[in-house]
């Protein structure tokens, strides 16, 4: 199975093209998809397909990213500083990742993080789960509320 990551935003962001090369991450438009066939975890107007491969492979899940190998590592630096970009026009940013075909299960995780989450060597994605990305702990906290 290949690892799926989607990326959500209330705002267009830019498109990084796939290549075969596997230098950097790519980031594509997610087609829109009519009824339930397709659908995924995110409620942004604007979703994304976010990558390495030709899927979401190389980019870290159920292992913290400082554990991974340099390319990984690279790839998630590229990928922080993709949301850094994402968050300077809408914020939050959220993701869902799955296994490949298993995008329409609902989510069994939620979390909220700041970019420095995101971009911590701890970091990682896990499976059926959905994450919100905020500017920094002040976003975060007036999302949360009181």
């Amino acid at each position: 199975m290949c690892l799926q990551v989607y990326l959500g935003s209330s705002q267009e962001c830019a498109e990084i093209p796939y290549t075969d090369r596997q230098d950097h991450i790519f980031v594509l438009k997610r087609p829109q998809q009519n009824g339930d066939e397709g659908k995924i975890s995110l409620e942004s107007a604007y979703q994304y397909r976010v990558g390495v491969m030709t899927c979401g492979c190389g980019l870290s899940y159920d292992t913290p990213v400082g554990q991974m190998d340099e390319w990984t590592r690279t790839y998630h630096r590229q990928l922080g500083e993709y949301v850094r970009e994402c968050l300077l026009k809408a914020e939050p940013v959220e993701f869902f990742c799955s296994w490949s075909g298993e995008e329409h299960l609902p989510v069994e995780k939620q979390r909220w993080i700041t970019l420095q989450d995101l971009i911590a060597p701890e970091f990682y994605f896990e499976i059926q789960q959905h994450t919100v990305v905020y500017k920094d702990q002040t976003s975060l906290q007036a999302a949360k509320g009181p």
